[in-house]
């Protein structure tokens, strides 16, 4: 019995999106927020107590200050891979633009395809995880195509270094 070779992941237009994590992360510092508005209701109106709602403004002043940190750190981007460009877009969550590279790149101006392994630790609850990026040359982002789990985004990986005729490289991260 004849067998077909197995057909790639990864065929170009090749199209990506890194901002799902970042945007569940927005959602549930925006559902902390409707938790600390209705303790500041309650607080004012229900029980009067006025030192304790302001108490609770703070806490959310600091929530939102770290909130700022937090995106203004995490990278999400949309983008697709042609034959001839690399064109992203920033991920927004309400709004608010994540971190990220922008615009139109060709692709002769990145060098490989690479994969950083996160091994697991030694807790028992830890997952290792994979990052595949695009890396560019002096002066091009790098691109963070995908998140997956250990071992699936080796095979991404290689398909999209075969399909855009790049080096394939893989390392394991801190």
């Amino acid at each position: 019995m004849a067998t077909s070779p197995p057909r790639p992941i990864a065929t170009l237009p090749f199209r990506f999106d890194t901002a799902g994590m970042v945007t569940s992360i927005v959602r549930g510092i925006g559902a902390l927020f409707c938790v600390l508005a209705i303790g500041v209701l309650y607080l004012t109106f229900v029980t009067r107590n006025l030192a304790s709602a302001g108490g609770l403004v703070l806490v959310s002043a600091g929530v939102l200050f770290f909130s700022r940190v937090v995106l203004g750190n995490l990278e999400g981007t949309r983008g697709v891979i042609t034959r001839d460009a690399v064109v992203l877009q920033r991920g927004s969550v309400f709004g608010m633009r994540t971190a990220g590279p922008a615009g139109t790149f060709p692709l002769g101006r990145f060098k490989e395809v690479r994969v950083d392994r996160v091994l697991p630790s030694a807790d028992t609850s830890s997952h290792g995880h994979e990052r595949v990026v695009l890396v560019g040359k002096e002066g091009t982002p790098e691109i963070l195509l995908a998140r997956s789990d250990l071992d699936a985004g080796r095979v991404l990986g290689r398909d999209l270094a075969a399909a855009l005729e790049l080096p394939f490289d893989e390392r394991l991260a801190p």
